[in-house]
């Protein structure tokens, strides 16, 4: 019979496979069962931290935290860079860093790795970039996970919209070790540079490393080819944001060549947009989808990769909207301009694309133009300006209507982009220098939307220069 140590060694071997194939939820499962079995285990706890800070669990990292200080002092420090990890989890990254450093400061080397991967993460999430490439660097000298600290160079480059070297850092760190996880980080660095063959096939090991996505994955039904389609009940499942729905269901029409029966799930807040979308396919609120009960169930995102779609394959595909009044009344004697600032905070690159209203005030400043705030963050001074109003309460449908009878409209890559882009408004779009894969170099027009004007970033992390091009570009028409 077994042995305690030997049961533990075989479940953390197993967790490693899962590990490695991109699948963190199974391998988690695995190693606490694991850690039931060797509860002092460095290894085990080792590689608990870092997949649950991988799959942002706060719960699981408190709790091992705590299961960590009853086991004795000599692995205290595991105990605290778990807190560490939870502060960056809840945003408190300032809080994240001291902890850390003071960690850092016990030369403890069993933990420097964590410390030094987390302070660049710290860093990177606070846009301090002389820190980051100071820590991306050590990482590199000290040697310490050197596949994993490979990845994370390669990863941060890769967000700082550096693909070449992205690619070269994970692909070193791929010739240590396969791990799929590391492949849509991978993926968005090609998909950056346009190559889409290597890019789509690898951005379907995003399915594997969101645990939102469980139930989609359980519903796959594979297929060799597209033409095993041919008159089969398709689900296409939204996956992502809301920008992504709307970017990417242009792709859900061209299923129509195979099959005349395709159910499109959208977030509900996307519903009464899609509405009208096609008279063949069928549009389902996520929310309403009881059972998968179709031939094939496939992600939205997977869309490109199954019909084999390259970057000039990309068309415009207008939406049309009912027209419907809305609840807001515009002056007729005044410019009416409407803006988004900031996008979905749980992005990871958030902090570089979304712009503090307050650095704005020079555009809010001319009190002969009206404003509109399609994003629910107006805050202090904000509030109390007569030239602003906030209509983010209105429902999607509502503000896309609306915008069409606004002068003039500029966002950050919010979703308000995808909404204007698709309903074929003129929109100008304040695009952060390391912008995601998408957006691939474009700095005025972009092939997903001709209606999108952009006005690309010159400085990372420095909107000065874009903000006050808006500002004169708004005198100008204001005065027409």
């Amino acid at each position: 019979m077994k042995n305690n140590l030997e049961k533990a060694k075989e479940l953390f071997f197993k967790s490693l496979e899962y590990q490695f194939n991109g699948d963190l939820n199974r391998a988690k499962t695995i190693l606490e069962e694991a850690l039931i079995f060797a509860p002092e285990r460095s290894s085990i706890i080792n590689n608990l931290l870092v997949i649950n800070f991988s799959l942002k669990n706060n719960q699981s990292l408190i709790k091992l935290s705590n299961h960590i200080e009853r086991i004795g002092i000599e692995k205290i420090y595991y105990s605290k860079i778990a807190l560490a990890y939870v502060d960056h989890i809840n945003r408190d990254y300032e809080e994240s860093i001291s902890k850390t450093k003071l960690i850092l400061e016990s030369q403890d080397s069993n933990i420097e790795g964590h410390c030094i991967d987390l302070l660049i993460k710290n860093y990177f999430k606070t846009c301090n970039l002389e820190k980051l490439f100071f820590y991306l660097r050590l990482s590199l000298k000290k040697n310490i996970n050197h596949e994993q600290s490979l990845y994370s160079v390669g990863s941060i480059l890769q967000y700082l919209s550096k693909p070449r070297a992205s690619i070269y850092f994970i692909r070193k760190s791929l010739q240590i070790r396969k791990n799929e996880s590391y492949n849509s980080c991978l993926a968005q660095a090609y998909l950056k540079l346009k190559n889409f063959d290597k890019g789509l096939r690898l951005w379907e090991s995003r399915l594997l490393i969101n645990n939102t996505n469980s139930k989609i994955i359980d519903s796959l039904k594979f297929f060799k080819s597209i033409n095993d389609l041919s008159n089969k009940k398709v689900l296409i499942v939204c996956e992502q944001g809301l920008g992504d729905t709307i970017n990417f269901s242009r792709f859900v029409k061209l299923l129509k060549k195979y099959t005349s029966s395709i159910t499109f799930t959208v977030q509900d807040k996307l519903y009464d947009l899609f509405k009208d979308f096609d008279n063949v396919v069928k549009i389902v609120r996520k929310s309403d989808l009881i059972q998968f009960d179709y031939d094939f169930t496939i992600p939205l995102a997977s869309l490109m990769n199954l019909l084999k779609l390259k970057y000039d394959d990309i068309k415009f595909e207008c939406l049309n909207l009912r027209k419907e009044k809305y609840p807001i009344q515009l002056s007729t004697d005044k410019f009416n301009v409407a803006f988004s600032n900031y996008g979905n905070e749980d992005y990871i690159n958030d902090q570089f694309r979304s712009i503090n209203i307050s650095k704005m005030s020079k555009i809010f400043d001319n009190l002969s133009i009206n404003f509109f705030s399609l994003s629910p963050n107006l805050k202090g001074s904000f509030l109390k300006r007569h030239n602003i109003t906030d209509v983010s309460h209105l429902k999607f449908e509502e503000i896309g209507n609306f915008l069409k009878d606004i002068d003039l409209v500029f966002t950050t890559d919010t979703v308000f982009v995808h909404l204007c882009g698709i309903l074929n408004i003129n929109c100008i779009m304040l695009l952060n220098k390391n912008s995601e894969w998408r957006w691939f170099d474009d700095k005025k027009n972009t092939i997903w939307y001709p209606s999108i004007r952009i006005l690309k970033q010159k400085k990372i992390n420095n909107w000065e220069r874009e903000i006050n091009i808006i500002a004169k570009f708004l005198e100008i028409k204001k005065n027409k």
